[in-house]
């Protein structure tokens, strides 16, 4: 029995389940907070025991029953814990990929500060959320904390990393880089490029839960989440894979403190505000530091002049920066001057927009033209651009209308305005000789265009030569990647959807390449949702589905095709519901599988059933849960091959099952070793769901309890992120067999519950709730038979 194991049957015979609470409100309160008034009292001891095991925080935890029930403590018999192998965690330098923009002239702030600083050295894991209007001051929040950081004035982590979606919002990089960086705190400590996002994602997460402190900063987050005006839920992360992570910090993990910083509110972490998310409210200056602010900018006058000013003005960080900024510099830091600001139109979306436009506005009035065009025409970019790319688009334009005042300026003219806007604050360095846009300098400069398409066209016949003429093959490194994106957008900007969607299908190889073979899932979703109408939404299903975004998926598919909703019903667990929709779809496998799955239909069923690619349980799948490995092998070596990677890899890892069950576990690893590596590479969340489903299995096979206790949790993790319910139900049935062989009966009936009844989105990091085999919706018979029979050996 594990020690978490004996202090779980310590606390259930030696306190009261008011005790118990009691206990964890006195001294271990954020797991209290988990606590609800329907939750059972083997539930609330199994989620005490994880929480104090943990962080280790069990000795404190045996100390604490001690005080309450000395007599039970006494005759307690403390189990020794394995010897723990050297922890690969080590200190290592600080990765900046992207350094964040400092305010020029830092203020206030204090409680903010002393907030986050609070909130990272706090034990345990958690989300640190900084949003609010774009210009309120949240990126120079985060600069300076990172100052004190690396000044040692506050507590050092043990590794950090800072990434901003401002400078790249490829999401796919920053998971690769992230992943580079955590790779020496993995066993082996080996960096290697054979992975895909999946990949990455899965040894991320397991670098994070081992032991050290670990701060990882996410800053301009709305570079990747829905928009208001976009499809889809305002606020979504519109690549699933980083949304996952970004869930499984805010669930707390490890002892990872991630900070973002969004214009968007973030969503679907709802269940952990208050408890392992802190929510900071940064929209407003107080008056002292807007005054403060104004006066470091060289505002002059008199306190109350200031304090006035900055009312006026809403003291909102951005605005009374550039307000600062524009009096010192044409108006001598007379604040009177700011009676004279020209006034925003009235439709503007809010007044905190008008009154930073009102100072956006003076200073084209007051800019040389030169410095005006070019930040109009910076704006166009999505990602930093160096001097050198805008001459070669702006300066040689034979269109007066594109070049404007920069026509015929050399690459060091363009320098030297970048750097006068850089001074005034306007333009933001971001790295080398690359220059960015606030955000909401950006959107107001933008619209300064007559004809904004223009722009878009000029960039897009600069990106246009970049790329090389079309060759035998398809590009792969990001490099070229990067290019066909920038170009499929700029084309798109000119209203040119052909032959953007042209673009996307020939140049780029559509879905069938970006995705499937490079496995860049996240790129595909991104380009694709770009498009007033999808060049392909078959292919974008596929995408969403793969990387088990269930409910975007759902959204786009049509609520009379049957098939997808069929498909992502079974995926879901929801088999009596499927089995019900597709009655009149007779030659469809999926009813046949769900009929036999859920009790309708004998087994021998499955043998006339057409074998198709794609399905989200194939007959061999079937056979398999109703214990006919024979069949089940038969069955795999029939799933068509030829151009489907997913099939391939789903015929392997139903081989290995097979292999399992027949007690040949040195091919069950053989084939699980080959099919993760492509599983890894390719992004599916689907797979990677069922490889930690048999790569857990086996471990308790071959008695290596701690590895399935880790690749079991994994499994669960993403199985409730996603919304696979079926899997979800095998995985909490696999857990209770772990618990039984570990000796620890409570957590084998918590987790056989699970697999019986399900889970609710509210007690868990579950994306929706999912059902459980007993479920109406579900009813998966050899899924109650299981838990039944494990409820029925621990009572």
């Amino acid at each position: 029995m594990s020690r978490a194991g004996a202090v779980r049957n310590l606390i259930n015979d030696a306190l009261s389940e008011r005790e118990v609470r009691d206990l964890a409100l006195d001294y271990f309160y954020p797991v209290h907070k988990e606590f609800s008034d329907a939750m059972s009292r083997p539930e609330i001891i199994r989620r005490l025991v994880v929480w104090c095991d943990q962080h280790g925080a069990l000795d404190e935890l045996i100390e604490r029953v001690g005080e309450l029930n000395p007599a039970a403590v006494a005759a307690f018999t403390d189990v020794a814990e394995p010897a723990r192998t050297a922890s690969v965690t080590r200190a290592r330098p600080f990765f900046i990929a992207h350094p964040l923009p400092a305010a020029p002239a830092f203020v206030g702030r204090a409680t903010h500060l002393e907030a986050l600083e609070r909130f990272a050295a706090t034990p345990g894991g958690g989300l640190f959320c900084l949003v609010a209007l774009g210009g309120a001051g949240k990126t120079a929040l985060v600069a300076e904390y990172l100052d004190r950081v690396r000044s040692g004035a506050v507590p050092v982590p043990d590794s950090l990393f800072v990434w901003s979606f401002y400078d790249d919002p490829d999401t796919a990089r920053f998971m690769g880089q992230l992943y580079a960086y955590l790779a020496p705190s993995l066993p082996g400590g080996r960096h290697t490029d054979e992975l895909g996002e999946a990949g990455w994602f899965y040894h991320i997460v397991q670098a994070f839960e081992q032991e050290g402190r670990h701060v990882i900063v996410l800053d301009g987050l709305e570079r990747v989440q829905v928009a208001r005006d976009a499809a889809g839920r305002f606020g979504d992360i519109t690549d699933p894979m980083l949304a996952q992570l970004v869930r499984q910090l805010a669930a707390g993990l490890g002892n990872t403190k991630a900070v973002i910083t969004s214009r968007f509110p973030l969503t679907r972490i709802e269940p952990w505000i208050g408890r392992t998310v802190w929510m900071e409210d940064v929209t407003s200056l107080t008056p002292d530091e807007g005054v403060q602010l104004l006066r470091r900018r060289g505002v002059t006058g008199t306190p109350q002049d200031l304090t006035d000013l900055a009312e006026r003005f809403g003291a909102h960080a951005l605005t009374l920066d550039h307000l600062g900024s524009y009096l010192a510099a044409f108006c001598d830091g007379n604040p009177a001057a700011a009676r004279d600001l020209p006034q925003a139109a009235p439709e503007s979306a809010s007044p905190q927009e008008r009154r930073l436009a009102s100072c956006l506005m003076a200073y084209e009035r007051a800019l040389p033209e030169g410095e005006v065009a070019l930040l109009s025409r910076l704006s166009v970019y999505r990602f930093a651009i160096a001097a050198g790319d805008l001459a070669a688009v702006f300066a040689t334009a034979s269109d007066s209308r594109v070049s404007g005042p920069l026509a015929g300026l050399a690459v060091a003219d363009f320098q030297r305005l970048l750097q006068r806007l850089a001074d005034l604050h306007l333009v933001l360095p971001s790295g080398g000789e690359l220059f960015t846009v606030h955000p909401a300098v950006r959107d107001h400069f933008y619209r300064r265009f007559l004809d904004a398409r223009l722009a878009h066209e000029a960039v897009r016949r600069r990106y246009s030569s970049l790329v090389a003429a079309p060759g035998p093959g398809l590009p792969r490194d990001d490099a070229a990647l990067d290019v066909l994106e920038e170009l499929i957008h700029h084309t798109l900007s000119i209203g040119r959807s052909q032959e953007a969607a042209d673009l996307f299908l020939t140049r780029l190889g559509g879905t069938e390449h970006l995705a499937w073979a490079l496995g860049q899932y996240g790129r595909c979703i991104r380009i694709m949702e770009q498009f007033p109408r999808c060049p392909h939404p078959g292919g974008l299903l596929w995408c969403l589905r793969a990387l088990g975004d269930l409910e975007a998926a759902r959204r786009l598919a049509e609520p009379g095709d049957l098939w997808w909703q069929g498909m992502l019903g079974c995926l879901e667990g929801r088999l009596n519901t499927v089995a019900d929709l597709l009655q009149a779809c007779h030659e469809d496998p999926i009813l046949t599988i769900c009929e036999v799955l859920t009790g309708r239909a004998e087994p021998e069923t499955l043998g006339q059933a057409p074998h198709w690619p794609g399905l989200p349980i194939s007959i061999a799948d079937a056979w398999l849960a109703v214990g006919r490995p024979d069949e089940a092998a038969a069955a795999a070596n029939a799933i068509p091959r030829d151009g489907w990677n997913d099939e391939t890899a789903r015929a392997d890892l139903i081989l290995a099952e097979v292999a399992r069950r027949q007690g040949e576990l040195g091919r069950c690893q053989a084939r699980l070793d080959k099919t993760g590596q492509w599983v890894m590479r390719s992004g599916s969340q689907e797979h990677l769901c069922l490889l930690h489903l048999l790569r857990g299995r086996l471990a308790i096979d071959n008695g290596d309890l701690p590895r399935a206790a880790t690749v079991l949790r994994q499994g669960i993790h993403v199985a409730q992120d996603c919304g696979f319910g079926l899997t979800h139900i095998e995985l909490q049935l696999e857990s209770a067999r772990l618990a039984l062989e570990a000796g620890d009966p409570l957590a084998a009936r918590a987790h056989a519950q699970m697999a019986l009844h399900g889970v609710r989105r509210d007690d868990s990091i579950a994306a929706t709730d999912l059902p459980g085999a007993d479920h109406p919706d579900c009813r998966y018979q050899p899924g109650i038979a299981r838990a039944t029979e494990i409820m029925a050996l621990v009572s």
